[in-house]
């Protein structure tokens, strides 16, 4: 994904483990800050905690929905309101 703005650009990954790059007037810059091992693993255990009955979820499908929605706009190339 690339997000480009005002003062610069930052691209990066959003499924594998590669570096944020960030490109500004300062010039190119990269950070590998790693992957986490279990990185859905949060979300998963407070699936089933509700679903024990034990917990709530904080995501839902209204949440879930957006979350979407945003990410397949981002990914064909408009972003929110802008034309695809």
């Amino acid at each position: 994904m690339e997000f480009i703005g005002t003062a610069g650009r930052i691209t990066f990954a959003v499924s594998v483990p590669t570096p944020f790059t960030v490109v500004d007037d300062d010039g190119t810059r990269s950070f590998d800050i790693g992957y986490p091992e279990w990185v859905h693993q949060p979300m998963v255990e407070s699936i089933v905690a509700e679903m024990r009955g034990e917990g709530r979820c904080s995501s839902t499908g209204s949440s879930a929905a957006r979350a979407a929605w945003f990410a397949d706009e981002v990914l064909r190339g408009s972003g929110p309101g802008q034309p695809a």
